[in-house]
């Protein structure tokens, strides 16, 4: 995995494909925090991973976070991630992190295997999975999704009966359009497994 805090930099990773921690603020933003609070918090994950969280949103609005590095170190550290708000058309505050690494303004940081601090999602160089998917396995989640959507149970190759209370025509659009991601899955497929064989000489190539 690449990015700040890793030790390694390399190609984008998915958030999906790798174990990260993440680190929300929505829960502030949920409770109402206002300026010039500060207190005490920890976040225990369903692993035992924790977090101490101490809160300030005065001057220089920050968390200082402590808990464990991620890449297998012995000792916790602790460091500052900044705060900055925004104000909403609908009144009181939102909250933000400032990525500590990139300064970049975000709602979620993450630590993932090899991490030591929580960052944001680009300074680790994560993108989400169907950014980094290829364009068979894309087909084939949204011919699944197209499958449940319908009342099946995720088997982009078949689709289902029209479930009960939905319009025919939608369900002839959404059939239509399951049975051609399936088609182009296929299509797909056999490109990839002829390229395959090609490479490896099992297969003359023209």
């Amino acid at each position: 995995m690449g990015g700040h805090g890793s030790g390694r930099y390399g190609r984008f990773v998915s958030i999906e494909g790798c174990q990260s921690y993440v680190l929300s603020a929505q829960p502030f933003n949920q409770a109402r925090v206002r300026r010039g609070v500060s207190g005490k918090t920890k976040i225990t994950f369903t692993d035992d991973f924790e977090v101490d969280i101490g809160i300030h949103t005065g001057d220089g609005p920050e968390l200082r976070l402590k808990h464990y590095p991620n890449d297998g170190a012995d000792d916790p550290i602790e460091y500052a991630v900044p705060l900055t708000w925004t104000v909403p058309r609908f009144g009181g505050l939102r909250w933000w992190f400032r990525c500590p690494a990139t300064w970049r303004r975000c709602a979620k940081l993450y630590l993932p295997n090899g991490g030591r601090r929580f960052l944001s999602r680009q300074a680790y160089r994560l993108r989400y999975a169907c950014q980094v998917e290829t364009r068979l396995a894309r087909l084939q989640r949204q011919g699944r999704k197209i499958n449940r959507a319908l009342g099946g149970d995720g088997d982009f190759d078949f689709v289902p009966d029209r479930p009960k209370g939905m319009w025919q025509r939608t369900y002839e659009r959404m059939a239509d359009r399951l049975e051609r991601h399936a088609n182009e899955a296929d299509a797909e497929w056999s490109r990839g497994a002829m390229a395959f064989l090609i490479r490896r000489g099992m297969w003359p190539a023209r």
